[in-house]
């Protein structure tokens, strides 16, 4: 009997998994979202154990959320991030360490009530006096105040306050659309 050894080098390679963030997403005032994180890591099928979930909502650096589907409502992201459009990041991590990220973007739309107005029909007057260049608008009333254009039952600011917004905020302010 003879005998041989054989000396192989084998490489394991950690293949990194797949995040899809589900949106991009819109939150109306009153209203609430669920981020719809998912991953899969269908290349490394010795990686058994679930995949972690983080999203970075504020897009400042830090994960904020430990979580593939968080709830948040209105409130909370108005406050957070403000009105406008913002970007968030979903980062999906396997048992080995491998980990991907993918971006999508949260539009928090406003309420149409200008800062100052006690109700839709003042905030109309205060967007006509904007429009009609008697007065600029505050930062904060830009964010409020421009809703249009309007269609599809969602509002896309234009960067300013003119005609159009007077209009989309007295049909809100009649029942002909429920919120922006």
């Amino acid at each position: 009997g003879e005998t041989a050894q054989v000396t192989k080098n084998v490489t394991i390679v950690n293949h990194n998994p797949t995040a899809t963030t589900g949106g991009p997403y819109i939150v109306i005032p009153g209203g609430s979202i669920t981020l719809n994180g998912s991953g899969s890591d269908s290349q490394d099928s010795c990686n058994a154990a679930a995949l972690s979930y983080a999203w970075n909502v504020d897009n400042r650096g830090d994960y904020d959320i430990i979580a593939a589907n968080p709830t948040f409502s209105y409130d909370i992201l108005s406050s957070a991030l403000g009105i406008g459009t913002h970007t968030m990041t979903l980062k999906v991590t396997d048992s080995n360490g491998g980990a991907v990220t993918a971006t999508t973007t949260l539009k928090v739309v406003t309420d149409g009530i200008l800062p100052g107005a006690t109700d839709l029909l003042a905030s109309a007057l205060r967007a006509l006096q904007i429009s009609n260049n008697k007065t600029t608008p505050t930062p904060e009333e830009l964010a409020h105040g421009d809703v249009a254009p309007y269609y599809n039952a969602t509002s896309f600011p234009d960067g300013k306050i003119n005609l159009g917004d007077v209009s989309v905020i007295l049909l809100r302010a009649v029942g002909s659309i429920p919120g922006f």
